[in-house]
């Protein structure tokens, strides 16, 4: 049988992770993931979400604790172990 441990000395390849749309949802998972050891995280956004991770970070306030994410890159997602998409669901039209 196969082990996935790293042998004696070597570190393990982080799990690379893409969050597609770091709004409020997928900015929560990646800040979490960021700063989980072994998780390399990157956040695939643009417009005002992209410049505030590159100043300030990827900055999460919750019932849960709050936290910084200084590791989550604002980068294309390319080839990465797991993707995970976040998108606002569209507004209901209004049916006349």
């Amino acid at each position: 049988m196969a082990s996935d441990a790293a042998p004696s000395g070597v570190e393990p390849e982080p799990y690379r992770v893409a969050v597609v749309g770091a709004g409020g949802v997928g900015g929560y998972y990646a800040a979490r993931l960021a700063n989980t050891p072994g998780f390399e995280v990157h956040c695939v956004c643009r417009g005002a979400t992209l410049e505030a991770i590159k100043l300030w970070g990827l900055r999460v306030t919750s019932i849960g604790g709050n936290t910084t994410a200084r590791h989550a890159t604002p980068l294309p997602a390319l080839a990465h172990t797991l993707c995970r998409l976040a998108w606002r669901a569209p507004r209901p039209t209004p049916r006349t």
